[in-house]
This record gives structure tokens, sequence and C-alpha cells, in this order.
């Protein structure tokens, strides 16, 4: 069989793999098992030869044993560290996280910035690029996207830990890939959103503090984009001027647009984007009313706030 397709799967629920053909007919992949809770899992091959009628399976069943020691990408792994959604895109710039096992030897940060390209062994490429990194641990590394990455592309990203390496982890890259922090971390309810007072003090919008029509907020969020003054990944954005966003962005606070008065990156931060917006008149009091930021096209995920 010199052409046509050949798809592994497995019974443990890792995703399928795709073949490929050598000239001499013998197909391969890389399979690095992801799940290994069931010792006992089945691989399943469908290979079809281009006229699509003739086509065949073939199964073998074996056992699994996790391996500490080598790095591996969760299905899905590279994600918007604001909001963790699988194969969401990821914008340059934007506070990104890999999520899996043995990715890091400690639990250990930067110390400062800028940020270093490797902690203690482990690195991160994407495009080719170190990525910096923020923190690592043995199932979680926080990174900053390059700036000027290549939008509306397909790329690929390896871990390194050592002398070992991930099989690269597909993620896309686009213009806009908005999401807002939240007090938990995980995504979800209470958004990282603040009233400021006119003597700057910053307090976050919930349930024991809410927030009121004409108040001025503060949303802090990452993956917004391109900015007029882009500092190099991993270094502080800068200020005085702060650099603002190149797309448009738009706010709705329980559905109603909000004036946004000023949208880029957090001064002396990385990978971190600040909205700061005016809370408009005629929105549905609540613990929990919905808050979410569009740009270039792209909402974000939903989170709240506390409104009277």
């Amino acid at each position: 069989m010199m052409d046509g397709s050949a798809v592994a799967s497995f019974s443990n629920g890792d995703p399928p793999l795709s073949l490929k053909a050598s000239r001499t007919g013998t197909w391969s992949g890389t399979w690095q098992a992801r799940n290994t809770r069931n010792p006992r899992t089945t691989v399943t091959v469908r290979a079809e030869l281009p006229d699509r009628t003739t086509r065949g399976t073939a199964e073998v069943t074996g056992g699994l044993r996790t391996n500490e020691s080598f790095p591996v990408i969760a299905s899905g792994g590279v994600v918007n560290s604001a909001s963790l959604i699988p194969r969401s895109p990821l914008a340059p710039g934007s506070l990104v996280s890999i999520l899996g096992s043995g990715l890091a030897t400690a639990k250990l940060s930067s110390p400062a910035l800028p940020a270093s390209n490797e902690i203690a062994g482990t690195s991160v490429t994407v495009a080719g690029r170190l990525l910096p990194l923020l923190s690592i641990s043995e199932d979680r590394i926080d990174a900053v996207f390059p700036d000027d990455i290549a939008v509306n592309t397909l790329h690929q990203l390896i871990v390194q830990k050592g002398n070992s390496a991930t099989v690269p982890e597909p993620m896309t890259a686009a213009a806009a890939g908005p999401a807002i922090f939240t007090k938990d971390g995980a995504g979800q309810g209470q958004g990282m959103i603040f009233t400021v007072s006119a003597g700057g003090t910053k307090t976050l919008a919930d349930p024991g503090a809410p927030a009121k029509a004409g108040d001025s907020i503060v949303i802090e969020c990452t993956g917004l984009g391109a900015v007029d003054r882009p500092a190099p990944a991993g270094t502080a954005a800068p200020d005085a001027p702060a650099a603002q966003i190149m797309n448009r962005a738009t706010v709705t606070i329980g559905g109603v647009a909000a004036n946004i008065t000023f949208a880029g990156l957090e001064p002396g931060a990385t990978g971190l984007y600040q909205i700061k917006a005016i809370v408009p008149a005629g929105v549905p009091p609540g613990d929990a009313v919905l808050v979410q930021v569009t740009v270039a096209g792209q909402t974000s995920p939903a989170v709240t706030m506390a409104i009277r």
C-alpha cells in the first residue's frame, strides 16, 4: 500500500493518529500515550486505498505503563492562561499555559523580568522560537507567546525537559483570543474585575463590594493581540504612555455595551492586558452579572461581576 490513508485509534481515549507512508509501503507514526489509567489498551488501525472502496482493519492489545520521567502535553493542553479552554485560538503576546505531566522536575518561577527561556532544564519551543517562562511545575508551565508569531496558522509546540521532549502539540495562533482572568484561576465565575476609586484604590467587584452605574472599572485579561508599542515577550510592558491594542475592543456587562477608556498591556507586566471601562446604566443588578470582551471577531468566555 503506497498511498491512501491509515489512521490509528486508541481505546484509552487518546486522540487518533494519522500514519505516514514510506517509499517501501511501510506506514508509521509516533504515539505518546497520554492516558495510562487503564493498563490494557487496544490499538486499532484502519487503512483505506484512494478509491475508498478497498479498506481493512487490524487490532493489537497490550499494556501501558506510566513513565514518570517523560514529559507529556495533555491533548489540547496548550491554552489561554485565563480561560484554560482546550484548543482555543491563542494570540501573539498573550499569557499561555501548557498542561500535562512530567513537564518539570520542580515548581519554580522566573525571579524577575525579563523572563528566562529555560528554568531548571525545562524549555518550550513553538514555531522554532523559545518562549519566555514565568513558572514551571510537574503539570503546568506558564509562558508568554512571541508578539510577532504568525497568525491564522497552525503551529507545533514542544516541551523539552533535560534530554527528553514531548510529541509536538498542535495549536492555532489568531489575531486575538481574549479571556478574562477569574478569582479562582479556573476561568469561570467571579472575574478579576475591579472598581477604581478617585484615589486609585482597586476593589474587586464581587457581592461584598458591587459596582454601580458610572463606576470606573479595570478588567484583567489576556489575549487581546497586537499593540502599538510592543514589548519583546517576557519583558516589562511600557508605561507613559502604555501600549494600546491595535484592534477594536468591545465590552458588554449584562448585555449592555460599556464605554472603554483604555485597552492595552498592563504596564510593568508581561503577557497581561487590562481594559478600563465605565459601568453603563441599565445593567440588571445581581451578584453574577455576565461580562464579555470581544476583539477582532473573537469573544471571551463569560465571567461575572456584581452590580447593584
